[in-house]
């Protein structure tokens, strides 16, 4: 965990589970497994979907939720080795995190303003649901000073490519866009599965497509769609 606490060097999923059914598990698990090699973590030899699932059951059964019942997951994965900014070890270890399953995101249509004191950087790093977070965590805090549901997050370019929970859509005569990831944002589960059963056209988010769109909404894999309406 010292690693994890000094330098963010950890990845992690927030899971839905639903009626003891763990959501998109498969897509959980992928990403994870992408983002580690990302990070150069080393995972077990037995490392697996089905070792995964047991994993989070393990942890269900042993905390407080009833097993149907339906509740939050955050699985953490993190580097052990000890050293600086140069580990010693890139061996990895998981702990997992049980909530009670309140939405991230509120009822009806969410009132959102664009936060523009910080930006996020493009990269493949920019994809990753990692310990670096303060971005999300001052866009937040900006939210709620400024009494709204949610911020939007610019990149490095000034285009708009995500909230600080949610993936970001957009409909125009009946077409329907999202930013690409090369624009920086997180590679969402949600987001992919949404993508892979409709079409949904990869465009970079300009300030004018969200004033001109039909209707805007996020996504996230704890929540449905969340339909927005800008605070400008």
């Amino acid at each position: 965990m010292q690693r994890a606490f000094y330098y963010g060097d950890l990845l992690f999923e927030s899971i839905s589970i639903k009626n003891g059914e763990i959501m998109l598990a498969e897509r959980h698990f992928s990403r994870l497994i992408k983002c580690a090699a990302i990070l150069k973590y080393e995972l077990d030899s037995d490392f697996n979907i089905n070792e995964f699932v047991k994993q989070i059951k393990k942890a269900i059964q042993q905390s407080q939720i009833k097993e149907k019942q339906n509740c939050r997951i955050r699985y953490t994965l993190h580097r052990t080795g000890d050293g600086f900014y140069l580990p010693l070890s890139n061996k990895s270890q998981y702990f997992i995190d049980v909530f009670e399953a309140k939405t991230n995101m509120s009822d009806g249509s969410l009132n959102i303003g664009i936060y523009k004191e910080n930006y996020k950087s493009r990269g493949p790093l920019s994809n990753i649901k990692s310990g670096n977070a303060l971005i999300y965590v001052l866009a937040s805090i900006w939210a709620k000073q400024h009494s709204l549901d949610d911020a939007l997050l610019l990149n490095d370019l000034g285009n708009i490519i995500e909230s600080t929970r949610a993936n970001l859509f957009w409909t125009k005569d009946n077409v329907c866009y999202t930013p690409p990831l090369s624009e920086g944002c997180i590679a969402g589960v949600m987001r992919e599965e949404i993508m892979s059963k409709e079409m949904v056209i990869e465009k970079a988010c300009k300030m004018e497509d969200l004033l001109n769109a039909e209707s805007i909404f996020l996504t996230n894999a704890l929540s449905n769609k969340k339909y927005i309406s800008l605070s400008l």
